[in-house]
């Protein structure tokens, strides 16, 4: 009897790109999406309206298999450590490495600094009520 082969097509990764506005654009934006196309299927908030709220692009971050960034602003700030918080991991561009200690420690000094962190405690809240008690963990710098 012959065994049947299955045919399995690789699966490709879904990537939230987060990144500054000060990037869109740019030359490092075109190197960066190249770059994380050979990794899988990018999506790229750039073009999707600088109006739209938060809340729509922490939802992509929360379909995401994996998050890469770029940059430290407030946007990126939070993306990054809801990506941690509901432990997708998170690769910096700058590295091509996995986020380490010092850098998750600045996008939370920039997060807390935020004049809207408030607000983001409570938007976090509202969208991964599941997820809060682990956000205010990353928040801390208790990340294993």
């Amino acid at each position: 009897m012959e065994k049947k082969q299955l045919k399995r097509t690789p699966v490709k990764s879904f990537i939230y790109y987060s990144h500054s506005f000060h990037f869109y654009n740019s030359e490092i934006e075109r190197a960066d999406i190249e770059f994380l196309q050979s990794q899988g299927e990018a999506y790229n908030p750039n073009g999707r309206g600088r109006t739209r709220a938060i809340s729509e692009y922490l939802l992509a971050v929360s379909e995401s298999d994996v998050v890469w960034y770029r940059g430290n602003t407030i946007g990126v700030a939070f993306e990054v450590l809801t990506a941690l918080a509901l432990q997708i991991p998170v690769f910096s561009l700058e590295t091509k490495q996995r986020i380490n200690k010092a850098e998750i420690t600045i996008l939370i000094d920039t997060l807390r600094n935020s004049p809207s962190f408030s607000d983001d405690l409570v938007l976090f809240e509202a969208m991964f009520p599941h997820a809060y008690p682990n956000f205010l963990r990353v928040l801390r710098g208790d990340i294993h």
